[in-house]
């Protein structure tokens, strides 16, 4: 395994760059099959590209972010039974995993009367509780929003927050990280 910091806009993740253990094996629609010829590499890579995307993210990788490159590409087989086409394929690809204890920021995206929810990066269900912003209230206003005991400091929707991640939860069903954050801490809090 290979790791390697990010210079994009998740530049405060570490990605990991997964040479897949196992061969992946890239269904190939019949419509775009033909006798005279094998499916292009463009066409492999584009239905590698709809497989790894619909799975959004893993619990032992995390979420899927791009595939870097294509190793090696099979022969054409068929399954008997179903009788689907597929090509096998090893490839790398880059993930971005959660851990506890991680400082990112995150953008405010929905206000509740018990804390405010944030996405970072692909993670869009971030949950800060009002317990774990420390001294910060909801304010009463028209416009929903936290405010600090001093008022010189506030969180509402579009506010950028660095945060710590406190705690970490795989939803197999949905195939998402739950996560949760917290602001006490030096330096944390809205940016």
């Amino acid at each position: 395994m290979i790791l390697s910091q990010s210079f994009s806009c998740l530049s405060s993740y570490l990605h990991l760059i997964i040479p897949w253990s196992s061969i992946l094996q890239v269904v190939i629609p019949f419509s775009m099959l033909t006798f005279a010829s094998l499916p292009s590499r463009k066409v492999i890579l584009l239905n590698l590209l709809k497989q790894i995307y619909g799975r959004k993210a893993s619990e032992n990788h995390g979420h899927y972010i791009a595939v870097m490159n294509l190793n090696a590409i099979s022969e054409l087989q068929i399954n008997e039974v179903t009788g689907d086409a597929f090509v096998p394929v090893y490839f790398n690809c880059a993930t971005v995993k959660p851990y506890i204890g991680e400082i990112l920021i995150g953008t405010v995206t929905t206000i509740l009367e018990s804390g405010i929810f944030l996405k970072s990066g692909p993670m869009d269900n971030i949950y800060l509780s009002k317990t774990m912003m420390g001294g910060y209230e909801n304010s009463l206003s028209e416009e929903p929003m936290f405010l600090k005991m001093n008022g010189l400091s506030y969180m509402k929707k579009g506010t950028k927050v660095r945060f710590r991640v406190f705690d970490i939860k795989w939803i197999k069903s949905l195939k998402v990280f739950n996560v949760t954050a917290t602001i006490l801490g030096d330096y944390l809090g809205p940016l």
